[in-house]
């Protein structure tokens, strides 16, 4: 039996709107969790902004939000994992505003990957 869409959490119920391409209801769910200090929702906000979802593209307020989850080491949801990995994209591919940068893009995915992130 499927969760009903009340009896889910917040994070999960922004995930769900994010999936349905409802990015402002995602963004309205996301914020008083980032403001909480929720890693997760915090590495999802920062996607929004380095892909333009919902938001204005601003890679380098991306860049600032996925260091501090990816500096702190955080274990739940593998955050610090995921933040690596958001990085390792980001430094990859760039945006407007930041430039691309293969090693830095290196550093991260190996990090993500000592981190316990996508391991299989």
């Amino acid at each position: 039996m499927e969760t009903a869409y009340n009896d889910r959490t917040p994070l999960e119920k922004a995930h769900d709107e994010f999936g349905a391409g409802n990015f402002s209801a995602a963004l309205a769910l996301l914020k008083p969790l980032v403001e909480l200090g929720d890693p997760i929702a915090t590495c999802n906000l920062a996607s929004m902004y380095f892909c333009g979802l919902g938001v204005a593209v601003d890679g380098r307020k991306a860049l600032d939000i996925l260091h501090k989850i990816a500096d702190q080491n955080i274990d739940e949801g593998c955050a610090s994992g995921l933040a690596c990995n958001e990085l390792a994209t980001l430094y990859a591919v760039g945006t407007w505003d930041v430039d691309p940068d293969p090693s830095l893009a290196r550093k991260y995915r190996l990090r993500s990957e000592e981190l316990g992130f996508m391991k299989e």
